[in-house]
């Protein structure tokens, strides 16, 4: 099975990355909707940043990688990452959830960049993955099953399917994350 989906590996980064951008589409239209008050357009600029990062993956899959170009997908990775965390931690404190202050971007951030000084660009991703990535997406999670609590309609159904798909993500690209020397990587 490991064997058919390494042969496939290009349609899947294809079409996963289509997703996300698709995703950015749909937050950039539900933006123009709600106003201010929601941090939709920032949900939407992770789905686009995430959705190339995907594409660039991609391209270093055809064409092939470099050290300068793994650095750039990284370090688009962990914008995206960070915008879905601030996306959450917005909508958190709009909901009145008690949620972290702008400044725990300081500690994560400082954890991305030591584990890259220390482990080059993979483990920058990793880290990234772990601090940014796994957080990020579980509290876009919360965000959507506490929207779902306040519908009794379709919206209910559909933001339950949001959590859902983002726990999910949460483990796909937060806890699951390429081999490295360290733990939990390891």
């Amino acid at each position: 099975m490991a064997g058919f989906f390494s042969s496939q590996l290009d349609f899947i980064l294809f079409f996963y990355g289509l997703a996300f951008i698709l995703l950015g589409a749909t937050c950039a239209a539900l933006a123009r909707g709600f106003g201010e008050n929601h941090s939709w357009l920032l949900l939407g600029v992770f789905g686009f940043l995430h959705g190339v990062g995907e594409w660039l993956d991609l391209t270093a899959l055809v064409l092939g990688d470099t050290p300068v170009f793994a650095a750039v997908r990284v370090a688009l990775m962990i914008a995206s990452f960070a915008l879905l965390l601030e996306f959450a931690r917005r909508e958190a404190c709009r909901l009145g959830l008690k949620w972290a202050k702008g400044w725990v971007y300081v500690p994560l951030l400082a954890a991305v960049a030591l584990g890259g000084a220390v482990g080059g660009v993979n483990a920058a991703g990793i880290f990234a993955r772990y601090a940014l990535g796994f957080p990020g997406a579980l509290a876009a999670s919360a965000v959507f099953a506490r929207w779902a609590w306040d519908f009794s309609d379709s919206r209910k159904v559909l933001a339950i399917g949001a959590a859902v798909g983002f726990a999910l993500y949460a483990i796909a690209a937060g806890i699951i994350v390429p081999a490295s020397a360290f733990l939990p990587a390891a």
